[in-house]
């Protein structure tokens, strides 16, 4: 059984043409996107000491103008943290808090040194 040919094939060369005729050279074909603005910048917020205890949080700032806070993406290279709360070693000096956040394959991050004490 042969379909009858009935111009369709025509009909959508010529809709591209009148598109292109419209939009110009700066028609760019692409995917729909993640929908999420790109990370731009991060700081990490909390205080300068911990005592023994603080809570941190990385703030990511992004394209759109908007911010998030991500305590779960924080680390501690001598204390502990989970989840923003921060636990100083059972001595006193100073800790680096880190983190660091991706979207978009853009990633962005932070460092905070604090000074700690344990009593």
């Amino acid at each position: 059984m042969r379909l009858k040919n009935d111009g369709s094939w025509l009909r959508i060369l010529l809709a591209f043409v009148a598109v292109l005729l419209v939009a110009g050279p700066g028609l760019s074909v692409s995917s729909a996107g993640t929908g999420y603005a790109d990370p731009v910048r991060a700081t990490i917020i909390g205080p300068t000491s911990a005592n023994p205890t603080a809570d941190f949080t990385l703030r990511v700032y992004f394209s759109d103008n908007t911010t998030e806070d991500h305590p779960e993406a924080l680390t501690a290279a001598k204390g502990s943290i989970s989840n923003g709360s921060y636990t100083a070693p059972s001595d006193s000096g100073r800790d680096r808090i880190s983190g660091s956040f991706t979207r978009n394959g853009i990633t962005v991050s932070a460092n905070k040194v604090i000074s700690y004490s344990n009593p």
